[in-house]
């Protein structure tokens, strides 16, 4: 296989990234706020950007699986990098994976119950956010270390 001089996935990956990381720490700082404030316009902005995290995550995972595993005639990553850790390689992808999936996950979920959680639904719907936004950020940490070969 030939090796993609211009890297595109690499750059659609890098570029798709940030957006669905900042979102999903962001949707968890205005659930924050509508807790300590009671401020339904906060949780109105979390619902939205928790949605277009979620949207986010789809290209994202797209161009990281394809990169890793070399869809579309693309050389996959260890390939094309031998200094990369395959520890961090994998768990890059399995937290990243995980990580978007509960992103998806919860965004369904709340367009499911029509961002009306009762007490308690809520209260387990803000523990999994709070998971879920730290295997995002871990996953973006150890993706930066896998892009640069270390």
């Amino acid at each position: 296989m030939e090796e993609d001089p211009i890297k595109l996935w690499q750059h659609i990956h890098g570029a798709t990234a940030h957006f669905p990381i900042a979102l999903i720490v962001v949707s968890f700082l205005f659930d924050t706020g509508a807790i300590l404030f009671k401020k339904t316009q906060l949780r109105n902005a979390a619902f939205w950007t928790l949605i277009i995290a979620a949207l986010g995550c789809i290209p994202l995972v797209l161009s990281g699986l394809a990169g890793q595993v070399g869809w579309f005639g693309l050389t996959p990553l260890l390939e094309q990098n031998e200094g990369s850790s395959v520890l961090k390689t994998f768990g890059h992808r399995n937290i990243a994976l995980v990580g978007s999936a509960l992103a998806i996950i919860l965004a369904v979920w709340r367009v499911a119950r029509k961002d009306s959680f009762k007490y308690g639904e809520f209260m387990l719907y803000f523990l999994v956010l709070v998971l879920t936004t730290m295997a995002i950020g871990y996953a973006g940490y150890l993706g930066a270390y896998v892009a640069k070969g270390y």
